[in-house]
């Protein structure tokens, strides 16, 4: 799914076995005036659709949208912040979605719909999270500063500077 931003709508290109629908892009009403930056797809094993389908989106005053049915309707989920959410990934190795944010914010979740807050050893606003070559590792990058982030396989995040920001 590709993703671009306007306020309280969705605009969502999305891709039949893992091509991109370039040329069929669809405006879909969210329900909420927050700007979205990151959106994730939920898979489960071999890259497979979990059951539904869910979409997942993130955005400003800790907003998280779900979506059932492919983007058509939405449902507002707690994530317990009204940081901002800047990114989302789906890993399908720990089967767990997670968000990073605001002030180094590290949400995860089993199904996309109840959320836990990880510990962060940042204050630093993240702006990206995506996994490692090895199974179950995570990486989370932010502002200068933030330095990378790793989550290794016992769930604990680490940071290391290595000369980033």
């Amino acid at each position: 799914m590709k993703t671009n931003k306007l306020s309280g709508i969705l605009i969502a290109a999305v891709g039949i076995a893992g091509g991109w629908a370039q040329s069929s892009w669809v405006v879909r009403e969210t329900g909420t005036s927050a700007n979205l930056w990151g959106a994730a797809v939920l898979q489960g094993p071999a890259g497979s659709l979990v059951p539904g389908g869910r979409v997942v989106v993130v955005g400003e005053q800790g907003t998280i949208l779900t979506s059932e049915d492919g983007g058509q309707s939405w449902t507002r989920r707690q994530s317990g912040t009204l940081a901002w959410l800047t990114a989302t990934y789906y890993d399908s190795v720990l089967r767990r979605i997670f968000v990073v944010g605001a002030g180094g914010l590290i949400l995860s979740s089993v199904d996309g719909l109840v959320w836990t807050r990880e510990s962060s050893p940042t204050t630093v606003r993240l702006n990206g999270i995506a996994a490692g070559t090895s199974g179950g590792t995570l990486y989370a990058v932010g502002e200068p500063g933030a330095g990378l982030l790793l989550r290794d396989g016992e769930g604990v995040w680490i940071q290391h500077d290595g000369g980033f920001g």
